[in-house]
């Protein structure tokens, strides 16, 4: 399953991430620090981005971030098309991650269950209904996983006050 809907949604905090993972993908401090500058800048609506407005907010000369912004669009962390900027190479390095989607069945097939149990192939990201995260928590998800579950992301807090999914949907949140 593609990470694009993660990306859509808004789901992902990159500069975060770049923070956490930067040393990881082969960044130095330096050119982390630059991208996360440029990375507020562009969230700013700040168009184009160039050094000199870069060196507005950075100790490094104007020359410095120059090489490392050329530097980052070399090394395919960056695009430049247009005299824009487009963070998508860096963003798909960031994450790096494994996405799966289980059915929204009320059971949990063996294709689930060995999904849930393969310490070779895991998974990063799981997407479920709320009925199937409810499943797998009484079923003990975070023991089969041999690893805590970290996050839940729920797109479905419109239901809280349906009748008949909004107690359940309360439940879940509850038990997470």
């Amino acid at each position: 399953m593609s990470t694009q809907i993660l990306t859509d949604y808004q789901c992902i905090d990159f500069k975060k991430l770049l923070l956490l993972k930067g040393k990881s993908i082969g960044l130095t401090d330096q050119e982390t620090h630059i991208l996360l500058l440029m990375m507020t800048l562009s969230e700013l609506g700040v168009r184009p981005i160039y050094p000199q407005k870069v060196a507005e907010f950075s100790s490094l000369s104007v020359k410095d971030i120059d090489d490392i912004m050329i530097g980052l669009v070399d090394r395919h962390y960056l695009d430049r098309i247009n005299l824009k900027i487009d963070f998508k190479p860096l963003e798909k390095l960031l994450l790096g991650i494994k996405v799966e989607k289980m059915s929204g069945a009320i059971e949990i097939d063996s294709f689930e269950s060995n999904m849930l149990t393969d310490s070779e192939d895991r998974f990063d990201v799981l997407v479920v209904t709320p009925e199937k995260m409810n499943l797998l928590i009484r079923d003990g998800i975070e023991t089969k996983m041999g690893r805590p579950l970290a996050l839940a992301v729920v797109d479905e807090a419109h239901n809280i006050e349906e009748e008949s999914r909004g107690i359940n949907l309360e439940i879940l949140l509850a038990n997470i």
